[in-house]
């Protein structure tokens, strides 16, 4: 959002006066930050697949980023599963 600002004369020199209809100014500071990028996660139909006993068995997701794409960004990432091991 823009900003005001107000700048007012204050303490003038000895002998100097201040013109009291003019000793304040208005101004204001346009807004020009670019919004942060922002991430998303989505999967792909390889999200589901048959249990398997052999082997790896991959799975596609994408991180898309959005927003302001001009700089480098970084993000952690984690794994949790529902499986109880020797269960399911």
């Amino acid at each position: 959002a823009d900003e005001g600002l107000i700048v007012t004369l204050e303490n003038p020199s000895p002998g100097a006066t201040i013109n009291s209809t003019q000793a304040s100014a208005t101004g204001t500071i346009l807004n020009d930050d670019v919004a942060p990028p922002v991430l998303s996660i989505t999967a792909d139909a390889s999200a589901v697949q048959n249990e398997g006993d052999a082997g790896p068995t991959l799975f596609t997701f994408t991180v898309t980023r959005t927003g302001d794409t001009t700089g480098q960004t970084t993000v952690d990432y984690a794994t949790t599963a529902s499986a109880v091991d020797g269960v399911n």
